[in-house]
């Protein structure tokens, strides 16, 4: 399975399975809904509900999805196990605070998921104020840009 969203995969269009929001993708997504207990989307004519707020939750579980409907779970199945929330600590958890709220996503970013999870924080109660507060990405390495 390859991200049909992404040209640098077009090699894969021949012997992979692509997943994505292109329209072509033979796993495409569509219908991305918000809801007060998270969002839904649908995938290949299958209705997945998800506990998750932050938009990059559906392309990720996009292609769990696709891989357990490749393997012959049914729709039933896949909704039943994808719609338990997986609690991690300081992974996305929005605690409330007095003044506010808080987002405290303290793990091994990388500059993808950090910009999934900035995206995620500046649509979060925008009409609030907003601090962010970030730290090295230092497994990047000698790859990385180091501000001082």
């Amino acid at each position: 399975m390859y991200p049909a969203d992404d040209p640098r995969f077009d090699a894969y269009r021949h012997s992979g399975k692509s997943v994505g929001f292109a329209p072509e993708a033979c796993f495409a997504i569509s219908d991305v809904q918000k809801s007060e207990g998270g969002q839904s989307y649908r995938l290949a004519d299958v209705q997945i509900e998800l506990p998750y707020f932050a938009s990059h939750y559906v392309i990720n579980s996009a292609f769990a999805v696709a891989l357990a409907l490749h393997l012959g779970l049914s729709p039933n199945e896949i909704n039943s196990a994808i719609k338990n929330p997986v609690a991690l600590e300081m992974r996305m958890q929005v605690e409330p605070r007095k003044d506010g709220w808080l987002i405290v996503d303290c793990y091994n970013a990388n500059p993808i998921s950090m910009q999934s999870a900035l995206d995620f924080w500046k649509d979060f109660h925008s009409d609030l104020p907003h601090i962010a507060i970030l730290g090295d990405m230092l497994e990047l390495g000698q790859h990385g840009r180091h501000v001082s």
